[in-house]
């Protein structure tokens, strides 16, 4: 029976997409800069900036509009802003005395590059001292301070961000994440014909119909990686200082990793990254359909051997794309184990996809060869991998973390103060989950747990991804609102769709695959 997409998987897919774009496009308007706060040490002194470099030439009466709008969002608290020292509001100083090292950093920015200097506001606040006032902040005047800081930190008060800094990640880490997708199937795939298992031949064309999605995430990758180019995100660091003249004074590090940080180069890497891996996936789909036509051991043999090669150039640039694309964010960082880190989460979220489409096309009386022996591996898999994935995490995390060597661990120091929450519910989602509740084997093989735990698996290495970009390009001023929500429904309603459609272009089963007699028999 040939496979045709339902009319109620068209309005599934459709809504999806419509509704991801309604709140995408109500994340974009309410955008916000990312503005920098620092309190004092001893708790008295706010300090508010934003980088004029990363987030766009805001204006001044935008400026001034948000200190305007941040006392009154204070005084409908019944606090009043007060500059240190002296009565009535603070000022803009453009002495950046208040940063520290990064105040240096900024000053030595503008002078290089003719950029104004970041514009930093220096606040104090007390309690307005009516019978209000009194009895809202009885016993609490210790967080009064901190309340306007939470104003800011948690989007209550801010400024528009005309760079959309927010939006461009958002797009890196879903072009990503379902570029992942199908290029842990192209990977699974190459390795099933490289070791000639036989269990899964009766599945290989869900394989390849994830595999064949390959070109929807290569194209928004890239038109992230152009708009970096051109200067219209500001994702990654060194793209924007290798247009400047950069003395090595100014970033030594930056310099001396410009030999592979330089947008040529990238773009000959990523070219070839994407290349490859199309080729080889366009091949073994055009191989696949052939040997259902043609049959006999000669293509077999062919794909055979072509797995084992691919799996050669996937050693090697799995790691290096994790590199260019992710790790090259936080440009001063580096971990050994990072690609093997990345891998193993496209890996499992590629099995997750490739799980629920089996259990899918089941449901609607295809593919009946697919049998709970099946359905039980695909599920052993998501288990196994999820602690291939949590070894990984431990492993990269425990080894920096305790060596404590200051350019290292500051990756997870941004990631543990900022983005405590995430951090660690990742983590617990994607390693305490699948232990606790797919460790039976009652558990794999009952499609209700096996949907669940996996959905929620699924998000939670989407939010992986999200943790390893967002730190680097907004810092602490995230938010998982509108705009990443109505992002990832309309990327995975395209997803599916895609899938879907690439699933009408072949019949569902192998039909001259030397091992599907082996496959529809498998059972234990």
């Amino acid at each position: 029976m040939e496979f045709k997409i339902s009319s109620r998987a068209k309005k599934v897919t459709f809504t999806l997409i419509i509704v991801g774009v309604l709140a995408m496009i109500w994340g974009v308007f309410t955008e916000q800069s990312y503005i920098h706060t620092k309190m004092s040490k001893d708790g008295t002194q706010l300090t508010m900036s934003y980088p004029t470099h990363n987030n766009g030439e805001n204006t001044d009466e935008e400026w001034e509009k948000f200190k305007a709008d941040l006392t009154t969002a204070a005084l409908s608290r019944h606090i009043e802003i007060i500059e240190p020292g002296a009565h009535g509001h603070g000022h803009v100083d453009h002495g950046v005395e208040a940063h520290g090292e990064h105040a240096e950093h900024t000053e030595d920015h503008g002078e290089h590059h003719g950029h104004r200097l970041d514009p930093t506001w220096t606040i104090s606040a007390h309690i307005i001292h009516t019978k209000e006032g009194m009895e809202t902040w009885h016993h609490h005047e210790d967080q009064v301070l901190p309340t306007v800081q939470a104003l800011v930190d948690d989007h209550k008060v801010g400024m528009p961000d005309h760079q959309h800094n927010r939006f461009w990640s958002n797009l890196l880490i879903n072009g990503f994440f379902f570029f992942g997708i199908s290029l842990g199937a192209l990977f699974y795939l190459a390795l099933h014909y490289a070791t000639e298992s036989g269990w899964g031949a009766v599945i290989l064309r869900i394989f390849e119909g994830v595999m064949m999605v390959l070109p929807f995430g290569a194209a928004v990758l890239i038109v992230v990686f152009l708009a970096g180019t051109f200067d219209w995100n500001h994702i990654y660091m060194w793209m924007d200082d290798s247009k400047l003249v950069l003395g090595e004074s100014f970033d030594k590090l930056l310099y001396q990793k410009s030999g592979y940080l330089n947008e040529p180069f990238f773009w000959i890497r990523t070219l070839i990254y994407i290349g490859v891996f199309m080729l080889f996936a366009y091949s073994f789909r055009k191989w696949s359909k052939r040997e259902d036509e043609e049959g006999g051991l000669k293509l077999h043999f062919l794909q055979y051997r072509r797995g084992a090669l691919f799996l050669v150039f996937f050693a090697v640039f799995s790691s290096m794309l994790a590199w260019d694309w992710l790790m090259s964010i936080d440009a001063h960082w580096f971990s050994t184990l990072f690609g093997w880190y990345v891998f193993s989460g496209i890996w499992i979220s590629a099995m997750i996809m490739i799980l629920m489409t089996a259990l899918y096309l089941k449901s609607r009386g295809h593919l009946p060869q697919i049998n709970q022996s099946h359905i039980h591996d695909l599920g052993k898999w998501i288990f196994a991998i999820s602690f291939l994935w949590s070894y990984l995490w431990f492993s990269q995390f425990m080894l920096i973390w305790y060596s404590n060597i200051g350019e290292e661990v500051v990756y997870f120091q941004q990631r543990i103060m900022d983005y405590k929450f995430l951090f660690f519910g990742t983590f617990a989602i994607n390693f305490i989950l699948p232990m606790v509740l797919l460790m039976s084997r009652d558990a794999k093989r009952t499609w209700s747990i096996l949907v669940i735990i996996s959905s929620i698996i699924f998000v939670g290495h989407w939010m992986d991804v999200y943790l390893m970009i967002m730190p680097g390009t907004i810092m602490n001023n995230y938010q998982i609102g509108a705009l990443e929500v109505g992002m990832f429904l309309l990327f995975l309603g395209v997803f599916i769709l895609l899938l879907l459609r690439n699933l009408t272009k072949a019949p569902l089963m192998k039909k001259n695959h030397p091992m599907l007699d082996e496959s529809m028999h498998h059972d234990f």
